[in-house]
């Protein structure tokens, strides 16, 4: 199996520099040099911050050599400079590795949030019933005699829901 091309770590996708200077056939210091030049000029420090992000690794004689991890933008924004039939495809290559890598990334996420809702629903048995509620229409006051409950004791699970990430749905007017 070929190493990937892109890695995520934390929900951040990225390529280095080294990788890039490898795949596009180009000295790792003229990589470096082309991304310097690209902070340099770029006016958006935050840009620069989020797409060039510094880092390190080990040459073969065990020293610390400068490098970068580089975003999507980052990389499309220094892949414009490089030309030639192969610089095309490696282009496409990375482009492609990126879509794939971020497309996993909110699969994983939409996952970890479903299994998050269940487990919630899991301990809270009501929550369930009181979003369907809410979003059948129904007001706290009809929510709470549904339940047996107070309507003050209604109110607080919504808003503990809300302070979970669950946000009921509002009642309609006139409800």
């Amino acid at each position: 199996m070929t190493n990937p091309i892109v890695t995520a770590t934390q929900n951040h996708v990225f390529t280095t520099s080294l990788l890039v200077a490898e795949k596009f056939d180009k000295k790792h210091k003229n990589v470096l040099r082309d991304i310097e030049a690209i902070i340099a000029n770029c006016p958006d420090e935050s840009f620069r911050r989020l797409n060039f992000e510094p880092s390190s690794y080990q040459n073969k004689q065990n020293k610390t050599q400068p490098m970068y991890n580089i975003s999507k933008d980052g990389f499309t924004l220094l892949a414009m400079g490089f030309t030639g039939h192969p610089a095309f495809l490696w282009k496409i290559a990375f482009i492609n590795a990126f879509n794939r890598m971020e497309a996993k990334l909110n699969e994983l996420l939409v996952t970890e949030h479903h299994a998050m809702l269940a487990d919630l629903y899991a301990k809270h048995p009501q929550w369930r019933q009181t979003r369907d509620l809410r979003q059948a229409g129904l007001s706290t006051a009809q929510i709470a005699a549904r339940q047996g409950k107070h309507q003050r004791n209604v109110q607080r699970m919504i808003s503990r829901m809300t302070a979970a990430g669950l946000t009921p749905a509002a009642p309609q007017p006139n409800a």
